[in-house]
């Protein structure tokens, strides 16, 4: 037990000098990892690298009908990828974007969004978002509810999204596109 707290020490100071940007928890990291109730998977990394504001989802009041959920995500360090989204009040979730395909707009599906370093990418109407599937109970406008984003290095994100009228329409929002926006290192996103 006490090289596997060296060991972790170690590894924590050796990030600290290499400018490590994610946050550990000490506690998991000194713990027996032969305890009770250890998840013994791999780890996953909580971070402070990426950043939501603004979720909200549009939401079909009809049960079984798809959503969208758009939000801003901020990337406070080397550029990365989004992989996936998951939600417990759905069956399926996708990432999605619109695409000009022979003079008509089109939804498509896509296995993953780049999301360039030191930017802030808009999730917005006509761009980017999350849909979802399989609502059962759709939740109503004003409910607030769970979204976990997944991200390629294994880097998760927990997101509490609220739900809007199908006929909602965030003011500001007349451009109806997508984009990478500069964003300062401290989260602030477009139009901030």
């Amino acid at each position: 037990m006490q090289s596997f707290k060296t060991s972790a020490a170690l590894a924590v100071a050796s990030l600290a000098l290499l400018g490590g940007s994610f946050t550990l928890s000490m506690s998991a990291a000194l713990a027996d990892p032969h305890q009770e109730g250890m998840h013994h998977g791999p780890a996953q990394i909580e971070s402070t690298r990426f950043a939501v504001q603004n979720a909200w989802a549009r939401i079909n009041p009809a049960p079984n009908r798809p959503s969208a959920i758009y939000f801003d995500l901020a990337n406070h360090g080397a550029s990365g990828k989004l992989t996936g989204a998951t939600t417990p009040i759905a069956k399926r979730t996708e990432l999605h974007n619109h695409e000009m395909k022979d003079g008509v707009m089109r939804m498509v599906r896509i296995e993953a969004i780049d999301i360039p370093a030191k930017k802030t990418l808009e999730f917005a109407l006509g761009g980017y978002h999350v849909m979802l599937f399989g609502l059962e109970n759709p939740p109503k406008p004003g409910a607030v509810f769970p979204l976990s984003l997944e991200f390629a290095d294994g880097t998760k994100v927990d997101v509490k999204v609220t739900a809007q009228d199908i006929t909602y329409v965030p003011e500001g929002n007349d451009h109806g596109g997508h984009g990478a926006h500069e964003g300062d290192d401290n989260g602030a996103g477009p139009g901030q």
